[in-house]
This record gives structure tokens, C-alpha cells and sequence, in this order.
């Protein structure tokens, strides 16, 4: 009896995690960016707003994560739109091996261990 194994593709959300998780700019992530970004922000709402300092720590921050994640914004569409079509060419590719439809690969949306 040949029984075929079902093939198996990755899921366009686990390929936009895994390439987020190893596209990190020297490894952190944007809300350690934005924690260093709270003295600039203070120091410029300071400037402008008459409240003390200490009511701005909280929009300080908020403005420093805002600023870092614009700053990312393209790359991680980027990786959004290839993660895309690196799941599609994989189900073909997995498709094509097995000699199966599209529809009757498996897509997986975890990693197993």
C-alpha cells in the first residue's frame, strides 16, 4: 500500500514572524527603540507644551514608539508582501514535488518542534 505523505507549505504569517524575528536591527525590537527615544521626545513636547515634564513621560514614549515604528513601516510591508509570495511559490513548489492540486497542501501556521 503507498500511501503519499500530505505536503506540507508554511503559512504567509509564519513567514512574516520568522523574517521579523531575524530582520531585527541589531537584534530589538522597536519598542526598545522607542524606550530610547523618550529623552529626544521629552525633550522636544518640553519645548513646546507648559505641563511638567513629568506628565509627558507617557506621551514621550508614545511618540517615540509612533516615530519608530514610521520608520519601519516600509520594511515590514516589505517583508509582509514577500512573505506572501514566498508561501505561494512554496505551496506550488510542494505541489509540483508531490504531484498533487494547490488545494491539497497543507498550509501550517505554527512551527513544530
Amino acid at each position: 500500500m503507498n500511501v503519499k505523505a500530505t505536503p506540507v507549505a508554511r503559512s504567509p504569517r509564519l513567514l512574516r514572524q520568522q523574517m521579523l524575528r531575524d530582520n531585527r536591527f541589531f537584534g530589538l525590537h522597536q519598542i526598545w527603540f522607542a524606550v530610547l527615544l523618550i529623552p529626544a521626545s521629552l525633550y522636544l513636547m518640553r519645548l513646546f507644551s507648559p505641563l511638567p515634564w513629568q506628565w509627558l513621560v507617557v506621551p514621550g514614549f508614545l511618540v517615540g514608539w509612533l516615530v519608530v515604528e514610521l520608520l519601519f513601516l516600509r520594511r515590514r510591508l516589505a517583508i509582509r508582501r514577500l512573505a506572501v509570495k514566498q508561501s505561494h511559490d512554496e505551496i506550488v513548489r510542494e505541489a509540483l514535488r508531490h504531484g498533487v492540486a494547490l488545494q491539497e497542501v497543507r498550509v501550517i501556521d505554527r512551527e513544530t518542534d
